[in-house]
């Protein structure tokens, strides 16, 4: 019979093993804080997030990955906000509403990302982040618990809500007629 710190030494150690090969799926035990730090593997300077998509192979490859990545870590409805004001924002030659990753508040590789602190909040938990950067403000990634495990259900930073950003920025490229009225989407 294990004890419950043996069943808890393999669970860690099923985190690190799908950690280091690769997204694979979550450990049915996996924490916040686990589930964070797993995430955040994808944005270490050795991972394919960073990856030369100067080539139509390299753009497959690059295509592939992020559609992986947001498979295994994020909340199917918020990656159709970010993808939505994409489309939209493309076919009304507008600026997107993001032109930076919220998840790691950057645009480039460079900082180590790390988790701070978090709290459980209704039925999310938010996890309060920071990067190695110092002056960087923590921001806060909105985890919801689903049947599939942990997703990124929003993140919250210095301007507010992302996904509320995002919600009213679409509605309003939606609405828009003229490229001067979809370029004031974003104002």
């Amino acid at each position: 019979m294990m004890t419950s710190r043996a069943h808890g030494l393999l669970a860690g150690l099923a985190a690190a093993l799908l950690a280091a090969t690769g997204l694979g799926a979550a450990p049915a035990t996996e924490t916040p804080v686990q589930f964070v730090q797993r995430f955040f593997a994808v944005y270490a300077d050795n991972s394919k997030w960073w990856a030369n998509d100067d080539t139509p192979a390299g753009r497959k490859a690059d295509e592939a990955y992020r559609n992986e990545v947001y498979a295994s870590f994020y909340d199917p409805a918020f990656v159709k906000l970010m993808d939505d004001n994409t489309t939209l924002a493309n076919a009304k030659n507008a600026g997107e509403d993001l032109d930076y990753d919220p998840v790691c508040q950057c645009q480039d590789l460079g900082a180590v990302y790390r988790y701070v602190s978090g709290a459980p909040k209704g039925g999310f938990f938010d996890a309060k982040v920071t990067d190695s950067a110092v002056d960087q403000t923590p921001w806060t990634l909105v985890l919801q618990k689903t049947r599939t495990g942990w997703r990124l259900y929003d993140v919250v930073d210095t301007s507010g809500s992302v996904r509320t950003r995002l919600t009213h920025h679409n509605a309003c490229l939606r609405k828009a007629k003229t490229e001067a009225q979809a370029e004031d989407c974003i104002a």
